[in-house]
């Protein structure tokens, strides 16, 4: 691998942990703690809830012109919303209140899965998941 691409791929990367790092510190200045934007979910101190257990996802991808480094474009959420976050993809989620937006219908995720949870009796996260991809067109 050249030298350009290398200090170009590490550039981004270290834009990135900034915008992570910056939402992180935005979430602790919110909430009093580092939790996740979406539930409020928390991994235990004793299990290094400190600073892992939550992960930062690019509202609009990078790769699609989203800034790296950009804390407005990063929300900090629990490995389940960032895996539905990454099912319902980046569609409808350009321009203003973008990342307010993605919050609101990931919590209404959640709220369709817990209705879904009380009225059958089987699990159907991924039908809840796949209904909701219609949530953004």
């Amino acid at each position: 691998m050249s030298r350009k691409r290398t200090y170009v791929r590490n550039k981004v990367s270290n834009a990135r942990a900034r915008g992570v790092h910056a939402a992180k510190r935005r979430v602790l200045e919110v909430y009093g703690k580092l939790v996740c934007e979406v539930c409020q979910w928390r991994l235990p101190l004793e299990a290094g809830g400190d600073v892992r257990g939550l992960h930062g996802h690019h509202v609009a991808p990078i790769n699609e012109g989203g800034s790296p480094d950009d804390p407005e474009n990063v929300i900090v959420v629990c490995p389940n919303h960032h895996t539905i976050a990454h099912a319902l993809g980046p569609a409808g989620y350009a321009g203003t209140n973008a990342r307010q937006r993605l919050i609101e219908v990931l919590r209404l995720t959640d709220a369709k899965y817990e209705d879904e949870k009380r009225h059958h009796s089987h699990d159907k996260s991924h039908d809840v998941v796949r209904n909701n991809l219609s949530l953004m067109a």
